[in-house]
């Protein structure tokens, strides 16, 4: 009996001094874009209560026990696919955006046990993925040098299309920081450019007609083929938080959201009034009038621009949509701006920014919708210092190119941020941003929209410096045709939303449901690209 006594202490012994957090040692990030985490999708649904998960099948990292995984959901919810303004509505989150830490307790091939029961359910429809953690004592991020995500994208594996990618996550004792940790632009994905678009007077929500409009941007609820099996790719609705799509002919895009600003949201973003703006040009537009004969200050992401107008007139007094624009008469049918997320919760529930929905194009003048910001998530159990970057901004809508003939995309919103530590200088810079939509490019006699900003995104630090989540600003247009007016109808993105969290760190647990099977090193196979 003294010898099992003897036996079982030596192997505790030895499996919690191999699990410490710090067991990676001590790095130093000297070089720009380094990726410190690995990927791999969940190959089966987890249950709300078990403690076991299997990865994907495929060649890359391996799991030992002691390592610390993030499990996360970045989609999955369901929405309204109706073809009216209804159209992207929420109508369940389902597990989107749900996350956990755990380390890992066994691992047998593929399937790995966990030390701790998820408190969620996880559905693989939802694309979730291990995020692999490293553990360090000091991390040390030199002037010059970025450690960023790697790209949230469609990967086959074994046959089988998973997608993962977009979380910069670590843990260390100190961080020191002099460089950049950034997940800006590696969030959802702005809709693809389509420069298929012919038609004329198309007021579509959602359509499976390339002729029909812009595609919309990526959200939590999913991304193209996901859009086409719910009412289409194609158009102005806003699919949750991803942004709309332009219409025919011509009409630009709406930028994506994230967090919540606390106003009413309604599509059409945030209506500016400066010298080139004026109140006078914005009581013309449908929905000043329908919104009370008011301004619109919508949550989420702002409102793309006004569809195509062939001659020059006085948008002080002639209206969107008067025949007297020429061409698809200036109509308001920009896509919509993205919806904030409601519940977002810094310690269970964050998310990606919503891309930037694809201006309609049809000359192959304007760029793709813009990425809204990953997540970054840093865990220092003694402080941070530096003089440093912390990111995840959404992208700017790109500008229009050779004719400048086409309507600009919508900007990428800002992603999200949370950091869990006991101390942390103010000399850090913290900012999940949108991005501002794109601009039309100088073109004489005719105006096509500009791009919608994208809205802010989220950010929780238990200690240390403001964060910034601001909104992106609308894109503006220099045709000769809309002086009075250089928004052309483009709203820019809402301030995102900043919370608490707590400085409450993952405990490992060296005694307990980890060793109720023999510790293994069998490595799990996983992609790591």
């Amino acid at each position: 009996m003294n010898k099992f006594f003897t036996l079982t202490a030596i192997l505790l012994l030895n499996y919690a001094s191999f699990a410490q957090p710090g067991k990676n040692g001590a790095y130093t990030a000297g070089s720009a874009n380094q990726i410190l985490n690995k990927y791999c999708p969940i190959a089966s649904d987890i249950a709300s209560g078990s403690n076991t998960l299997l990865l994907s099948s495929g060649p890359g990292f391996s799991l030992c026990p002691g390592d610390l995984i993030m499990v996360y959901q970045a989609q999955g919810c369901t929405i309204d696919g109706s073809n009216t303004s209804s159209y992207g509505n929420i109508l369940t989150y389902n597990s989107a955006g749900f996350y956990e830490f755990k380390y890992v307790a066994t691992v047998n091939g593929n399937t790995i046990t966990t030390q701790t029961t998820f408190t969620n359910s996880y559905a693989t429809a939802g694309r979730v993925q291990a995020v692999k953690v490293p553990l360090y004592t000091t991390l040390t991020i030199n002037s010059g040098a970025s450690v960023i995500a790697k790209d949230w994208k469609d990967t086959v594996i074994a046959g089988t299309p998973y997608r993962f990618g977009g979380l910069v996550v670590l843990h260390a004792t100190s961080i020191i920081n002099n460089g950049t940790i950034s997940a800006s632009g590696f969030g959802f994905r702005g809709g693809a450019l389509d420069d298929n678009s012919y038609s004329f007077g198309v007021s579509s929500f959602a359509s499976g007609l390339t002729t029909d409009g812009g595609e919309k941007g990526e959200s939590i609820f999913g991304y193209q083929t996901d859009y086409d099996a719910n009412g289409g790719r194609f158009c102005r609705g806003a699919a949750a938080n991803g942004g709309g799509g332009g219409v025919t002919h011509n009409s630009a895009a709406g930028g994506g959201a994230n967090g919540n600003s606390g106003n009413v949201w309604s599509g059409h973003g945030i209506m500016i009034v400066n010298p080139n703006n004026p109140l006078a040009a914005w009581a013309l537009d449908p929905a000043y009038i329908a919104n009370g004969n008011a301004l619109t200050n919508s949550s989420g992401g702002g409102r793309g621009g006004y569809s195509y107008g062939s001659t020059n007139q006085d948008a002080l007094t002639l209206a969107p949509g008067n025949a007297g624009w020429g061409g698809d008469n200036r109509r308001e049918v920009g896509g919509r701006g993205g919806r904030p997320l409601i519940n977002i919760n810094a310690e269970s529930r964050i998310y990606f920014g919503g891309g930037g929905g694809a201006g309609d194009a049809n000359n192959n003048c304007t760029p793709p919708g813009a990425n809204g910001g990953g997540i970054v998530y840093l865990i220092a159990t003694t402080g941070i210092t530096g003089n440093g970057n912390i990111i995840s901004n959404g992208n700017f809508g790109g500008n229009s190119m050779l004719g400048n003939n086409d309507a600009s995309s919508g900007g990428g919103a800002g992603g999200s941020i949370v950091v869990k530590t006991g101390a942390m200088v103010g000399t850090q810079v913290v900012n999940a941003n949108g991005g501002n939509g794109g601009n039309q490019l100088p073109i004489v006699n005719e105006s096509e929209g500009a791009g919608g900003g994208g809205g802010g995104g989220f950010a929780a630090l238990s200690i240390g410096p403001v964060p910034t989540v601001f909104g992106g600003l609308n894109g503006n247009s220099q045709s000769t045709s809309v002086t009075e007016m250089t928004s052309n109808g483009a709203t820019q993105g809402a301030v995102g939303q900043t919370g608490p969290v707590s400085s409450t760190f993952i405990s490992f647990l060296p005694i307990g449901q980890a060793l109720t099977a023999t510790p293994t090193t069998t490595q799990a196979s996983c992609t790591s690209t």
